[in-house]
């Protein structure tokens, strides 16, 4: 797999966001609109986490015809140790932004919670982070009252400003 296929991915996840929140409205949809809230937002994450591993090997100016599990970022434990490469594999997005910020990259104060001073609600800011949160478990939640219909077409507009603001810039 090349790196190139994270771009491809975070668009793919986003196209699958969008017809989710469609068919929230479509009464021919046999889905509660609660599985849909839930599913939706699991693979906004997914979305996001394609995006920063895109960045990630385009910062690093990787060989776009070299597969990815390849890579060698020389210091984690994995490395050292002439295994494969861990560093980048985080599904948790504060980790792996922080990954990209350790190789010199500086979120531009454009993009959506990931730009410093970049206006999102609490709300949006706090699904962003705390989905991976082990105490809340966001992304599993079904029962979680905070997310619902509106707050999750609000959630998905910011996630795909972020996709697109990182995939043209470090496209």
């Amino acid at each position: 797999m090349t790196y190139l296929e994270f771009r491809k991915a975070s668009y793919r996840h986003l196209k699958t966001c969008d017809c989710l929140l469609e068919s929230i409205d479509n009464k021919s949809c046999k889905n509660k609109e609660r599985d849909i809230i839930v599913n939706t937002f699991y693979l906004s994450g997914y979305v996001i986490e394609c995006s920063l591993k895109f960045v990630l090997f385009s910062t690093i100016q990787y060989n776009q015809n070299e597969d990815i599990y390849n890579y060698k970022c020389g210091i984690c434990r994995n490395c050292m140790a002439s295994k494969e490469c861990t560093e980048w594999k985080h599904h948790n997005l504060a980790k792996l932004q922080q990954v990209i910020e350790d190789k010199g990259v500086k979120f531009s104060q454009d993009i959506p919670i990931l730009g410093s001073n970049y206006k999102v609600s609490t709300k949006i800011k706090n699904l962003f982070y705390d989905r991976n949160d082990p105490k809340m478990q966001i992304r599993y939640s079904y029962n979680n009252q905070m997310l619902n219909k509106e707050l999750l077409k609000e959630y998905i507009e910011v996630i795909r400003d972020i996709n697109t603001k990182l995939i043209n810039r470090f496209s």
